[in-house]
């Protein structure tokens, strides 16, 4: 499975201390450069830049279609345009996002689409989390991410 991601998910997921998933779940994931900048070396916003640095599953590859790159970046910030246009390049299975407008671009452009509720929601059905669904939740807010009424209780009705 061809999986592209976006900074989003994988800060969120480091910060709640669940990016080991993200191998288990598709084994490789690619990433852009611009993705990997602001997810490695600003790693500021991340848990723990060194599981990034020695993640053998983390692919950095370069975007080809400029043109495609710089129309999107008019409306998206560049890592979101970025992984967007990689998804495209590659025939991507799944585009990793998070963001509701990067989502839509995506969605429009014909990409199929998950984020960080879906990774840990398949990981909670897949019993690769031990944790309780209100322990998921909980960590994913204090990881920074919100969350709607509606996709908690989604989220708390996972099956584990």
């Amino acid at each position: 499975m061809k999986v592209v991601s976006d900074a989003g998910p994988l800060i969120t997921l480091s910060r709640a201390g669940y990016l080991r998933l993200l191998p288990a779940l598709f084994g490789q994931v690619m990433i852009s450069p611009t993705i990997y900048t602001e997810v490695v070396q600003k790693g500021k916003k991340c848990r723990n830049v060194k599981e990034f640095e020695e993640a053998s599953w983390l692919s950095v590859t370069e975007v080809m279609n400029k043109t495609a790159l710089r129309l999107i970046a008019g409306h998206l910030d560049l890592g979101e345009a970025e992984a967007i246009v990689l998804a495209e390049e590659v025939s991507a299975d799944l585009l990793l996002v998070d963001d509701l407008k990067a989502r839509r671009f995506a969605t429009l452009a014909g990409l199929r689409i998950g984020g960080t509720i879906m990774v840990v929601t398949v990981a909670m059905r897949q019993e690769l989390l031990s944790e309780p669904p209100g322990v998921v939740l909980q960590n994913l807010k204090r990881a920074g991410m919100y969350l709607s009424d509606k996709v908690a209780e989604q989220l708390l009705g996972a099956k584990m």
